[in-house]
């Protein structure tokens, strides 16, 4: 699990990613510590929670994929490209 997490941290783009990416950064890292952390303290509640998160990043990334690959992504992105408050929606959106 932590080469997963691992990998996932090492393609970030944070140059093309900007806020996001970071953000992304620091949840992976904080996803790694404490699966480090299990193998010593061996922590029931720490892994059910760590796994719940998980299983909620894993569903996040197939609905993008989902949406990347109906065409479904594109249109928004040109919807909120034509929005002016699109920019302050997406932001919002993102950083849940």
């Amino acid at each position: 699990a932590c080469n997963v997490i691992l990998g996932l941290q090492a393609s970030l783009d944070f140059e093309r990613g900007g806020e996001i990416a970071q953000l992304m950064d620091k949840y992976y890292s904080s996803i790694d510590a404490r699966l480090i952390s299990l193998h010593r303290r061996q922590d029931i509640a720490v892994a059910d929670q760590v796994v719940k998160e998980l299983k909620m990043m894993r569903d996040a990334w197939v609905e993008v994929d989902r949406q990347a690959s109906s065409g479904e992504f594109e249109e928004k992105k040109e919807m909120m490209e034509l929005t002016p408050s699109a920019a302050k929606i997406e932001s919002i959106s993102c950083s849940i």
